[in-house]
């Protein structure tokens, strides 16, 4: 048996055929679920009744937990989407009126994106006609850039030189040997006198963690660089990656909307604390900010801050790519942003529940777009750099793993790799920067399997073997003299993780570039 006829017609009456977590009005395609299912002893009671469309009972209703995709709606969340519905209803706040608008997520780490925006320059922004809100995440990203003395934080922090790797031995012996598919390296931590002088004297996101109790190994590291285009070895800072979170609104409706007010969770703690802790429910009145059709509203929420060594996530397709003022090239692709317990957050936050807006000179409250870390667009804008070719093999298993860069060391000259290999079918060498590669000859258990091989920019190459356990190359790379080369690792990773979401390929190599 199902709810009582006068509790069906309470509850409908109450959300006024609407369902209560989409807000359409549906008419006869419309359902009262149960929020406790009467298998788990759910009553029925119109406390535990909601009307629900029939999409949206079936996400509710028949979630399979054993995904791994997507976010299931709690009881607690159906009672609030209900319960905000049904005061909505009473109060009057809603219309028949169509309102289109779209929310959506944007991801960022890089800084001249974020000081465009603290300016209120969005010129290059992937959306047209924004209109900024200001807020305390806003103010606190002004301070951040006060104290950043370097334009980016991914710039390289250089650190000690060394003629050789018994010198650096001898003075570090506790350096750890890290050992990797295609290269080692050696690391250390940092003392707290070189990350006050290093680091901290100019980086707030690190200062912040420091004062909040991290451990020096959380918030650096020390890497040494061999010999290749250099001279001697050297060692370069690491520090954690940060990326600020935006919230849009656009408006793509005919008329215009007034928005007027928001509904927000809010910290306005600045030290370090997890990502999933919550704030204080609070209203937010907004100066009436007008969104034409084509307009939008941003508004920074969060400011994340990631493991040392970089942030995972699954890229998916490009949803744009362009050229931007500066000449840097730009990207936004969606992502699969996974959510751990080593995300953090600093600084204020501000996570919107509701939003308050004008339309049809009617006053609506509609619900916020929940945060859904699969579907976030990551902006990316970089100087395109020299980085030599890469190679990547798949294993008996029928997995792509990424095995590194290929000739290392300067260009033109002409440099012969060989690697030991698990047991591969296939490899692919992929060239993704303005640079032309010369392969003079691949061998695969000495076997020859491709000479005379030219790739330029986006070009790549396949070979299919049978089975192979070593792999041989011989040729260079040349670069353009009428481009600038900006020499980044933190570039390289980003074009293999995206060449690799591009291709739809996975790279399962734990460690390798595919990392952020």
């Amino acid at each position: 048996m199902g709810f009582p006829k006068e509790i069906k017609e309470r509850a409908l009456l109450s959300a006024a055929r609407r369902c209560c977590v989409c807000k359409e009005f549906k008419g006869r395609n419309i359902e009262v679920h149960h929020i406790i299912p009467k298998k788990e002893g759910g009553e029925d009671t119109f406390e535990n009744a909601i009307p629900l469309c029939f999409d949206c009972h079936s996400e509710a209703g028949h979630y399979n937990k054993f995904h791994p995709r997507g976010t299931k709606y709690s009881k607690d969340e159906l009672r609030g989407h209900r319960d905000i519905w049904y005061e909505i209803v009473k109060k009057g706040n809603f219309t028949n009126s169509s309102i289109d608008v779209v929310q959506s997520y944007y991801l960022t780490s890089e800084l001249p994106i974020i000081w465009e925006m603290v300016e209120g320059n969005f010129e290059d922004f992937p959306l047209d006609q924004v209109k900024l809100l200001k807020n305390e995440v806003l103010s606190f990203l002004q301070i951040i850039k006060k104290h950043l003395k370097k334009q980016s934080r991914k710039t390289d922090i250089y650190g000690n030189r060394y003629k050789d790797l018994d010198e650096y031995q001898n003075r570090f012996p506790q350096a750890q040997n890290v050992k990797g598919k295609w290269t080692d390296h050696w690391e250390r931590i940092p003392t707290e006198d070189e990350l006050r002088s290093k680091i901290l004297e100019w980086d707030l996101i690190s200062r912040v963690l420091f004062e909040s109790g991290e451990d020096i190994s959380e918030i650096s590291k020390v890497i040494l660089h061999p010999a290749g285009c250099e001279d001697d070895f050297f060692e370069t800072f690491e520090i954690r990656n940060s990326k600020v979170l935006f919230w849009s609104i656009q408006n793509n409706g005919e008329k215009p909307i007034f928005l007027k007010g928001l509904k927000l969770e809010a910290i306005e703690d600045t030290s370090s604390r997890p990502f999933s802790k919550k704030g204080k429910v609070s209203e937010k009145n907004i100066p009436e900010i007008v969104l034409n059709k084509g307009e939008c509203a941003v508004i920074p929420i969060k400011i994340i801050v990631f493991p040392l060594g970089g942030s995972d996530y699954e890229p998916k397709e490009v949803i744009k790519y362009q050229h931007v003022k500066s000449g840097e090239a730009q990207d936004i692709r969606l992502i699969d942003l996974p959510l751990h317990d080593q995300l953090s957050c600093i600084g204020p936050s501000e996570e919107i529940l509701d939003i308050t807006l004008i339309h049809d000179e009617n006053d609506i409250i509609i619900p916020a777009k929940q945060f859904d870390p699969s579907c976030v667009m990551l902006i990316s804008r970089y100087w395109e750099c020299g980085c030599c070719p890469h190679l990547f093999a798949k294993n008996k298993n029928g997995n792509w793993e990424y095995l590194g860069e290929l000739f290392r060391n300067s260009p033109d000259l002409i440099q012969e790799v060989k690697i030991n290999v698990h047991e591969y079918s296939s490899i692919l060498i992929a060239e993704l920067e303005h640079e032309v590669t010369h392969i003079e000859t691949v061998f695969t258990d000495g076997v020859l399997v491709g000479e005379n091989i030219i790739l330029r920019k986006d070009d790549q190459r396949l070979f299919n073997v049978a089975s192979f356990s070593s792999i041989q190359i011989k040729g260079f790379y040349r670069l353009f003299q009428d481009i600038e080369y900006l020499s980044s690792n933190m570039m390289k990773h980003k074009k293999i993780l995206h060449f690799l979401g591009d291709k739809q390929l996975k790279c399962i190599t734990k460690g390798c570039s595919g990392r952020l």
